[in-house]
């Protein structure tokens, strides 16, 4: 039985920040990650074998970022749906669209970060093709308007 993989990208600070703040509400977590400097070592080792499953098996994986899927929630819906070979009824795609957020969750306005920390991502960003968009992304956003 074929396999696709969907892989979802969003900002890495946002990810480490949901990782470590996950963590700490539920220490029982499955990623432990008490420290916010563990979560960052967690995110890039994931990023790292995101790399590899991608090389071994690219083609079966459609990646999507997250900011996409907000800014143009039917446009992506319908690449997703060409991409599993599935049919883009009207119907399910105005479903699909409407369970989508109408912005991205900034965590990392949640979590206390250290100037190196953020330094240590972008420098880590420059390692993983798929982070590209983010590494000019400023890390202080302005609040949703």
């Amino acid at each position: 039985m074929p396999v696709s993989i969907v892989h979802v990208v969003r900002s890495p600070f946002d990810n480490i920040s949901t990782l470590y703040r996950k963590h700490r509400e539920h220490e029982d977590a499955f990623w432990a990650t008490p420290t916010l400097d563990d979560a960052i070592r967690l995110y890039f080792n994931l990023c790292r074998r995101v790399l590899t499953i991608k090389a071994t098996c690219g083609r079966f994986v459609h990646q999507v970022y997250g900011d996409d899927l907000i800014t143009n929630r039917y446009g992506e819906i319908h690449r997703l749906l060409g991409f599993l070979d599935l049919e883009a009824t009207p119907g399910y795609v105005d479903a699909a669209a409407k369970r989508i957020f109408t912005e991205p969750s900034r965590t990392r306005r949640q979590i206390d970060w250290q100037p190196r920390q953020i330094d240590e991502v972008y420098r880590c960003i420059e390692e993983v093709d798929f982070l590209d968009r983010y590494r000019s992304e400023p890390f202080h956003l302005p609040e949703a308007a």
